[in-house]
This record gives structure tokens, C-alpha cells and sequence, in this order.
């Protein structure tokens, strides 16, 4: 089936914004990044993987802050959980953080947010910040993801000094952790400046050339794309 060609993009009429799940999928291919999120000529496939992902995040979320009971095939994640509740502070329910160019606190869809980001868990203590995200895939080293929502919210939290940060791998029912401190924040913020000036210049400029990688052969939605199916 023919594709319909990409309609005109007006960097005017849509401020340029910024997540890392965004960044990430820029940076895998910039085609199908502008197929599906700047031109919307595709839509992205729905996999099993992603509608369990969302599954566990709500099940997690509920047990964590209402008590409520864990689906059966969950309830051998009820030990850490409990760790997780165990923690001294207030819980803090998944936060919605959006921020602009000059990192002020704004509205997830405000027409001045430059960054947006979700913090699955977190517990608030005084001066010290726990931030948990729970990931259903692959263990992965790297702690990219946590520094950015440290950072963001470290925006919205000043009194915070100490930030612990922790991946829940749910298939190896084990938590990878770092810890970050206030100071360290312009060091997240310029580790990833350079990667997002170069998204927003291929957006500017309308330049999106297409990455081979592994999603080319069987879920990439972009049949146009020459590497599709290798």
C-alpha cells in the first residue's frame, strides 16, 4: 500500500518538545521517528510487549499506593514492592513533570514545555528523593533515563540534596541503583544537551535519514524505508 507523502512541517506552529523515550527513538532512526511523531504519516505497532508493560506499571502503582492486591501472575514481586513501601518518606504517585527552555516547572501539554517526563515511583523524605522506575524488558546497563527524571525533578522539588535511583527489572526480580546529589544536576543537563540539539536541528531542518536497526524487519510501520525487512 502507498504510503501518503509527508505533509509540510511548520516549526512555528508546533514549539519543539522533547522526552527521552523521544531522544531514544530519534536516535534509533530518525525516519521512523518522523513518520510517527513529527509528519504522522504512520502509526507505531502495538506489541504484547508494551500492553504487559502498561499492565505491570498499573498493577505496581496500585499495590504500592492503595494496597491493592497483585494480579497472580505478579505476586512474586510483592518482596521488593514491600521493600519499596518499606522506605522512609511520603509515596508519591506517578508525577507528570514538564519543563521549559529555561527549566521553570510548566504544563504537560503547555505551549511553552520543552521537556516532558514520568516518574513511575518515588518517596519524598526531607532532603532526599527515592525515584524507581519498573522496566518489563531486558536488563540494560546505564542510568540515563533516572538522571533525566532526577533532574527534572530536582526543578520541582529545591529542598531536595540527595537523589536514589533505581531500576525494578522485572523479569530478573532485581534493582539496579545509583545515587546522584543537587550538584551533579548540570552535569545530567549537559550530557544531554548536544543530543538534543541535534533531534532539534534534523526537525528544523526537515533532515531524517533512515538507520538500519532491529526493528527494521518486523516492526517498523515505514514499508517505504529501504531497509525495511532486512
Amino acid at each position: 500500500m502507498t504510503q501518503p507523502m509527508p505533509k509540510p512541517y511548520s516549526t512555528t506552529a508546533k514549539p519543539f518538545a522533547w522526552s527521552y523515550s523521544a531522544l531514544e527513538a530519534f536516535e534509533l532512526c530518525p525516519k521512523k521517528y518522523a513518520a510517527e511523531k513529527v509528519y504522522r504519516t504512520v502509526k507505531g505497532k502495538s506489541n504484547a510487549a508494551a500492553d504487559y508493560g502498561k499492565e505491570v506499571h498499573a498493577a505496581f502503582e496500585k499495590y504500592l499506593l492503595e494496597g491493592r492486591k497483585l494480579p497472580l501472575d505478579l505476586v512474586q514481586h510483592a518482596p521488593r514492592l514491600d521493600f519499596l513501601r518499606g522506605l522512609p518518606g511520603d509515596a508519591m504517585p506517578e508525577q507528570r513533570l514538564a519543563l521549559t527552555r529555561d527549566l521553570r516547572p510548566t504544563g504537560f501539554f503547555d505551549p511553552d514545555v520543552w521537556v516532558r517526563g514520568i516518574v513511575d515511583f518515588a518517596k519524598h523524605d526531607d532532603n532526599t528523593l527515592v525515584i524507581v522506575d519498573h522496566k518489563t524488558g531486558k536488563l540494560k546497563d546505564g542510568f540515563d533515563q533516572l538522571e533525566l527524571m532526577a533532574a527534572m525533578m530536582s526543578c520541582y522539588l529545591s529542598e531536595v540534596d540527595g537523589f536514589a535511583l533505581a531500576y525494578y527489572w522485572t523479569k530478573h526480580k532485581r534493582f539496579t541503583r545509583t545515587k546522584l546529589t543537587k550538584v551533579e544536576m548540570p552535569a545530567v543537563w549537559n550530557k544531554f544537551l548536544p543530543r538534543v540539539m541535534r533531534m532539534e536541528e534534523a526537525v528544523k531542518k526537515e533532515e531524517f535519514p533512515a538507520r538500519q536497526n532491529f526493528l527494521c524487519r518486523n516492526y517498523c510501520p515505514v514499508t517505504t524505508c529501504p531497509h525495511h525487512g532486512g
